[in-house]
């Protein structure tokens, strides 16, 4: 139903007519990945949403969004931190300003990450994260020409390479927009494939050898029929990789990128077929870029840590994982219900983070994690995580692999003697942190934006994204 040739830019691209996606269904339960299961994350206001997470570990992910203290006042930054155990609150930087919405988070390790957003789509923010505490950096905002900006997409693959990726709104159309930062940020030129051109998403590598891969969609006008492109960039610059011309005058558009080495990059996103979304996946081997798709739910992101092992994300939760020949659906939490809007995996945990529906329909956080067999060293980090409501936690990072059956005896406990466990003092109860004073009121509502225009999804900025079927 999806094959078709579509268009090519030589030694990129490889056409496969009529071939449909490789799937597979799920294995013997007995010897599945856990399932998908929700997890309790904090509120901050009245409403809430995470729009980016990136993990670096089972014990380490940060997540990023936007809350406001009551219905209809200004947007704030909120930042989430996984440590292993539970999701809380960490403040962000005092400097930052207001009214703010944060899109996109990245880590390179437990102590640096970026994210990135904008205030009134007019001014990017930066913060940083060094391992205690989230400060303001200096950010570089386009020329004066352009009236919008938004950024969707950060990558990091070090501390000193991140790219951010999305668009600016100048001479009535959009345009693509990049920056790369090096321990500051560099506005790049950027390709745009037609008059309207936007990217959604960025990956990038050092393994093997430095590359970005981001992926967008390009038209005539966002109101026409747009296409999924994918740009390159080696560190030599911009260019366009990957155009994929829809046939029958049907749209498509990429939304999610990841990119584990130079030799290995997934992008996901949507293909649009009678009016309904199906997926478009396209692999990338170190010299082509292969396509992969079928009639099956779209996938928002993409995580991957090797060339047989990625997980795709849907916004309703949904996650398929590939394992280098074929896709397989994992189960979905049956508590779930919550809109997804990114993915991160680290060796063994993966964390989807979006919004879900508050009392009173206002909308709050909702994050799903998973700890799949693929990631895990040992039957017993199973065991425990399908017992866990957390996944895989802190509790699992000391736990040896199957490699290495014998410890040194320096990583032993040594144990006690009989005199010194009667003596012992008791183990102290763990204690609840205190919980956070309340906010002070909103000084002020958000104004309308002089374009007039304002995200679909809440915590993402620039054009409208579109959603998932």
């Amino acid at each position: 139903m999806l094959g078709a040739l579509l268009g090519l830019v030589p030694g990129w691209w490889t056409p496969v007519a009529g071939q449909t996606e490789r799937l597979s269904a799920p294995s013997n339960p007995a010897s599945s990945p856990p399932a998908w299961r929700v997890v309790s994350s904090p509120n901050a206001g009245a409403t809430d949403v995470l729009a980016g997470v990136s993990c670096v570990s089972s014990s380490f992910c940060m997540a990023v969004g936007t809350y406001s203290r009551s219905v209809g006042s200004a947007d704030l930054a909120l930042f989430e931190m996984w440590d292993g155990e539970k999701w809380s609150i960490v403040p962000g930087s005092p400097d930052a300003p207001g009214p703010l919405q944060m899109s996109a988070i990245s880590c390179a390790s437990d102590d640096f990450c970026l994210a990135v957003g904008t205030v009134y789509q007019t001014d990017i923010v930066t913060e940083r994260w060094n391992g205690t505490a989230w400060s303001v950096v200096p950010s570089v905002d386009p020329p004066d020409s352009y009236i919008a900006v938004g950024l969707k997409g950060l990558s990091c693959a070090t501390s000193r390479t991140c790219v951010a990726v999305g668009d600016v709104l100048g001479g009535g159309s959009y345009k693509t927009f990049v920056e790369s930062w090096d321990g500051s940020w560099v506005i790049e030129p950027s390709p745009d494939p037609g008059p309207y051109a936007v990217l959604t998403d960025v990956s990038c590598t050092t393994t093997g050898g430095t590359l970005c891969i981001a992926g967008g969609e390009y038209g005539e006008s966002e109101a026409n029929t747009t296409h999924a492109f994918l740009a390159k960039s080696d560190g030599s610059g911009w260019s366009v990789a990957v155009t994929v011309h829809a046939i029958a005058a049907n749209a498509s558009f990429f939304s999610g990128v990841s990119c584990s080495s130079d030799r290995q990059c997934a992008a996901v996103g949507t293909y649009d077929v009678a009016g309904e979304g199906s997926l478009l996946d396209d692999n990338w081997n170190g010299s082509t870029w292969t396509l992969l798709h079928a009639a099956r739910p779209t996938a928002v992101a993409v995580s991957c840590l090797s060339a047989t092992n990625c997980d795709d994300l849907g916004s309703s939760g949904y996650v398929w994982t590939w394992n280098g020949s074929a896709w397989t659906q994992l189960a979905k939490s049956q508590s779930g219900g919550g809109t997804y809007f990114s993915l991160s995996c680290a060796p063994r945990l993966c964390a989807a983070v979006g919004s879900g529906s508050g009392s009173g329909g206002a909308s709050k956080t909702a994050v799903e994690q998973a700890c799949s067999a693929a990631r895990s060293s040992t039957a017993d980090v199973l065991a425990a995580d399908a017992a866990s409501t957390s996944g895989c936690g802190r509790r699992h990072r000391e736990r040896p692999s199957v490699a290495s059956s014998t410890r040194s005896p320096r990583l032993r406990r040594p144990r006690r003697s009989v005199i010194e466990r009667l003596v012992a003092p008791p183990a102290r109860p763990y204690r609840a942190a205190r919980p956070p004073a309340p906010l002070p009121p909103a000084p002020l509502l958000v104004p309308p934006h002089p374009s007039g225009r304002r995200s679909g999804t809440p915590g993402l900025t620039g054009p409208r994204r579109r959603a998932a079927r």
